[in-house]
């Protein structure tokens, strides 16, 4: 199932103009839900920002190479929460 959303999103971010002009939100948010939540994909709404600030970049990352992305986000997230509680008010 996985692969098959990602194929999707592939196909939207492939189109000229897609993020800015052809592309349907309804449709990638509704992906990138099946990703997050029927496809257990981790961190998948971390992709959203990079389909819409730089397709190509998108359609050149592999599966793996996104999902390595989606765990740096989450970490990061995570360090940042963690850095932001530690901090003396």
């Amino acid at each position: 199932m996985c692969d098959q959303v990602f194929t999707r999103l592939l196909q939207l971010a492939r189109q000229p103009n897609a993020f800015f002009q052809q592309t349907n939100q309804v449709e990638i948010t509704v992906l990138i839900r099946q990703l997050e939540y029927e496809a257990g994909c981790r961190q998948a709404s971390v992709f959203a920002p990079i389909l819409i600030m730089d397709p190509e970049l998108f359609v050149n990352l592999t599966h793996q190479r996104l999902e390595y992305l989606a765990l740096v986000f989450d970490r990061r997230a995570r360090l940042i929460r963690l850095l932001s509680a530690a901090q003396p008010e």
